[in-house]
């Protein structure tokens, strides 16, 4: 009876947070990634490896056939980067290379269900558990060296299986960097207390439908991965179409002020209006307001900024001058792609999509074995594994993450026995080391010199 009640617990909450809210966000925003994607210009293949990163296989005790990149020059200290999703090992190509730098061998396997890896049976759901995820980790690690412990680098679920090797194959591992880094324990507590982390993983209550979230992600040519990739759709945007070819002067200051003051007096007469900006629609908002003030009434606006502000402070302060994009650069958007098997696999998001079905029915077993006499077995089913890490840990950490809230790093804390760096960056997002490795590569080497 339990069991029934817990599923339909379950599913209540899948519904809720994925159907009711969760499926018209996603619809939403693969309609308006079609519409943007339309605008932009992506390679369409991806580029050449390196010289001293080739592609290799090896065979897993678990079954797997894994595609995997690595340095072409063996040397004694190894380091592994475990990618997230939706990612791919060749995200990892830049970081890979200042590593090499350092003298380190560098490996990056595909992880099961993305790319070329391929199992030797068809996988269930339950074959995308933690537990089976780690076992694929550990099992590649034990065949690319004989008994070295290796950095380990993570990112996204990369981190969730990382963690979950360090915390119970420790002999594995020497330290571990995180990029953007969870583990189960600390994501689920987070998520059980802070209804903004909730509310931000909606996308995990629409990934435990089927079919729907897999047409989202391949439609328009993976318009919506691409967009997210790249972290997005006035003039040059969307179906907004001038009469003529704009040279790049048509875009000054000037001429998008008098674009939204034309608009303005188009749609209604002689009224004031009330505007509400955000990021460059602020540039052109306060610009508007200061010099076309007859047309405004109020101004609502959210992280907003007009030139005159944004220059000062960009002269003033050197952290101002050097933000970066927060997303994956344009030009790799593809090789994410390619890496994760979009264009070649039959199923290209049904196997990474499991990975979060999985989770979903492991907790619900886990919460019928414990068989907890009320309902503050939600707490106790957040912390699937109380052993700590022993390794020390670096988390960098980009604030601007839509999905995983900022706060969520200083709870791993209580799960790391080992010594716990975090370094927060204001203007970086999820993909942090995709848009900045420079300044990634920056914050690591100066850690591991402290090691």
């Amino acid at each position: 009876m339990q069991e029934i009640l817990l599923f339909f617990a379950r599913w209540t909450v899948n519904i809720i947070l994925g159907g009711f809210m969760g499926m018209p966000i996603f619809l939403f925003e693969a309609i308006r990634a079609a519409i943007w994607a339309k605008s932009q210009d992506f390679p369409t293949k991806p580029k050449p490896l390196p010289k001293s990163i080739a592609r290799r296989f090896l065979e897993t005790e678990t079954g797997l056939t894994m595609e995997y990149l690595s340095s072409t020059k063996e040397t004694d200290k190894i380091a592994v980067f475990l990618h997230g999703f939706p990612d791919s090992p060749t995200s990892w190509i830049p970081l890979m290379l200042k590593f090499q730098n350092e003298g380190f061998q560098t490996f990056a396997p595909t992880q099961r269900g993305y790319g070329q890896t391929r199992s030797n049976k068809t996988d269930e759901i339950e074959d995308y558990a933690l537990d089976c995820l780690r076992d694929d980790a550990a099992s590649f690690i034990e065949n690319i060296n004989s008994g070295k412990k290796v950095t380990l680098v993570i990112h996204d679920w990369g981190s969730v299986v990382g963690f979950h090797l360090a915390r119970t194959r420790p002999e594995l591992v020497e330290r571990v960097i995180g990029i953007n880094s969870v583990s189960l324990p600390a994501y689920n507590e987070t998520a059980l207390t802070n209804v903004r982390q909730t509310l931000a993983s909606f996308y995990i209550y629409v990934f435990q439908f089927p079919i729907f979230p897999e047409l989202m992600w391949k439609m328009n040519d993976f318009a919506l991965l691409k967009a997210i990739c790249c972290q997005m759709a006035q003039r040059g945007y969307g179906q907004t179409r001038s009469d003529k070819t704009d040279e790049v002067d048509d875009f000054a200051l000037d001429c998008l002020r008098d674009d939204v003051a034309s608009f303005i007096e188009n749609i209604n007469s002689g009224r004031k209006v009330t505007l509400v900006i955000h990021d460059w629609g602020s540039l052109v908002g306060f610009h508007l307001a200061r010099t076309r003030p007859d047309l405004v009434e109020r101004i609502i606006a959210f992280n907003s900024v007009s030139l005159p502000a944004y220059i000062e402070t960009a002269l003033s302060n050197r952290k101002q001058t050097f933000a970066r994009r927060m997303g994956t650069h344009r030009e790799d958007v593809e090789d994410v792609m390619t890496g994760m098997g979009a264009r070649t696999r039959p199923s290209p998001f049904t196997e990474p999509i499991n990975w979060y079905r999985a989770l979903g029915r492991v907790a619900l077993k886990h919460a019928v074995k414990h068989k907890p006499k009320s309902f503050k077995f939600l707490r106790q089913c957040a912390v699937l594994d109380k052993i700590q890490i022993p390794h020390n840990v670096l988390i960098l950490w980009g604030d601007k993450d839509i999905a995983l809230i900022k706060e969520l790093p200083e709870n791993e804390r209580k799960y790391i026995s080992g010594d716990v760096e975090i370094e927060h960056f204001s203007d970086y997002g999820h993909n942090m080391f995709h848009a900045n490795p420079d300044l990634v590569w920056k914050s690591i080497q100066r850690w591991m010199k402290k090691q």
